[in-house]
């Protein structure tokens, strides 16, 4: 068995958390081992980003009282809005389940193809040219 700070980082890249909100995270959770207060409003606050069911408490992850959102903040939230119009524009049109994992289905697809891309953009702009 990972040790608990490998499973939880593993979480945080899976569900595709920024890498920042995922080292506070282990680091918060590491400090608590060693008695350190955690939780909100002691040394967390929340980026909530909305989804169907709610606009709060559904996406969330944490990050340190004194966050300022950052560039991958707001591309996460902006990818996930349209991704969030993309699938409530098309709820409308799914009369049954198969029709549902259908229409699913082709939305992940294009939003990995778009993914990839947009990964690709920013790889390709962070690559430090030698001198």
């Amino acid at each position: 068995r990972m040790p608990r700070a490998d499973r939880w980082r593993g979480y945080g890249h899976l569900y595709g958390y920024p890498d920042e909100a995922v080292d506070f995270f282990v680091e918060a959770g590491l400090a608590a081992d060693d008695g350190g207060e955690m939780g909100p409003g002691k040394d967390r606050e929340f980026m909530q980003i909305p989804t169907h069911v709610a606009q709060t408490g559904r996406f969330t992850y944490a990050v340190p009282l004194d966050h300022v959102p950052t560039t991958v903040d707001r591309a996460l939230a902006d990818r996930a809005g349209r991704i969030l119009a993309a699938y409530e524009e098309r709820r409308l049109e799914m009369d049954d389940a198969d029709d549902m994992i259908e229409l699913l289905l082709r939305l992940n697809e294009r939003f990995e193809r778009l993914s990839i891309i947009e990964r690709t953009r920013i790889e390709e702009r962070t690559v430090v040219s030698p001198r």
